[in-house]
């Protein structure tokens, strides 16, 4: 059985790992999957789930993409074999969102001298 890489983006931070079984019900798909461990998070998550087959795959991403997911359409789509440059960048931008999550938390804390030291 060989698999293929959807990308499953915009969906809620309460999104389970049930949640993702039963979006994708009709198909087949590894159970090897992981959502991010983020609650609160304003800006849209991204996992990638291993289908089986090219065509199952294609067929998902008609099906579901831009489907209501807890308030949000959601996007499914194709990972391009380069998928792992991808992957990069999309961990990139993750981790430049958190950042100015942080900043922006800590912009809001007042310190005084004695706390920084």
């Amino acid at each position: 059985m060989s698999w293929t890489t959807i990308e499953l983006s915009n969906y809620p931070p309460k999104l389970t790992h049930r949640d993702v079984i039963l979006l994708f019900q009709d198909f087949m798909i590894s159970p090897d999957f992981a959502l991010p461990n983020v609650k609160n998070l304003a800006y849209p998550l991204c996992t990638f789930i291993k289908i089986t087959g090219e065509g199952e795959a294609e067929r998902a991403v008609q099906e579901l993409c831009w489907s209501k997911v807890g308030g949000r359409q959601i996007n499914v789509r194709m990972v391009e074999k380069t998928g792992h440059e991808e992957k990069e960048v999309a961990v990139a931008d993750v981790a430049d969102e958190m950042k100015i999550g942080i900043l922006s938390t800590l912009s809001h804390c007042r310190f005084t001298d004695t706390e920084l030291t």
